[in-house]
């Protein structure tokens, strides 16, 4: 199992392409497994998320029950 961070597409002080470039910076987060989230399903949306680095995109509001079994067996 990998330590995995959910990054909120808003941030409002705080940009997605900026916690990207913080946490690749630093060579102890290297294997952290970023995801990204949003109330924003728009395909080119998910799209940007994939192409700048996040592993997946998960839309808001969450299933938990449904998503974790996925990324955390």
């Amino acid at each position: 199992m990998s330590d995995a961070v959910l990054v909120d597409f808003q941030l409002p002080d705080f940009d997605r392409f900026e916690v990207l470039r913080v946490m690749g910076s630093n060579a102890s987060l290297d294997k952290v497994t970023l995801i990204a989230l949003s109330a924003s399903a728009m395909p080119e949306d998910v799209e940007t998320a994939t192409a700048i680095g996040f592993v997946d995109y998960w839309t808001k509001p969450i299933d938990l029950p449904g998503f974790l079994p996925v990324w955390f067996d």
